[in-house]
């Protein structure tokens, strides 16, 4: 009975311990997947950082940094922590003109309903063509 138990033990021994191996951390596609889970995490912590990475001048700069420290086996905390510390005033101003550029969009926007209202509102006033035609040959009103 003991010898079937400790062979039981050492199957699932050697079986968790396989299963451990297959779980490690290692390749590109783990790499990238943390890499794409830090900078969600860079964009998301402050409302006033831009909502993606891509296009921003420092792009290639901080996906390089933040796949060096990984490879360098630090934690996701710590390169977050990394990131602010030397990326932090370029992804502010980022989104600072980001925020300008909805800002300048929406009061556009506001401009083009206000002319359209007010245009609106001057063709009702001065009446239709047929309407203003009556006016002129009753005379002036009066």
């Amino acid at each position: 009975m003991r010898k079937a138990t400790r062979r039981i033990a050492a199957l699932v021994l050697v079986i968790s311990l396989a299963g451990a191996v297959g779980c490690a951390r290692s390749g590109k596609g783990d790499i990238d997947a943390r890499v794409a889970n830090i900078e969600r995490r860079l964009t998301t912590t402050c409302s006033c950082h831009p909502r993606r990475i891509e296009g921003l001048p420092i792009e290639a700069a901080i996906r390089a940094d933040l796949r060096r420290w990984i490879l360098e086996g630090r934690d996701d905390d710590t390169i977050l922590w990394m990131a602010f510390q030397r990326y932090g005033k370029e992804l502010l101003t980022a989104g600072i003109r980001n925020l300008q550029g909805e800002v300048f969009f929406a009061a556009g926007t506001v401009f083009f309903i206000l002319a359209a209202s007010l245009a609106a509102l001057v063709a009702n006033l001065r009446g239709t063509p047929r309407e203003r035609a009556a006016r002129r040959a009753s005379g002036p009103a009066g």
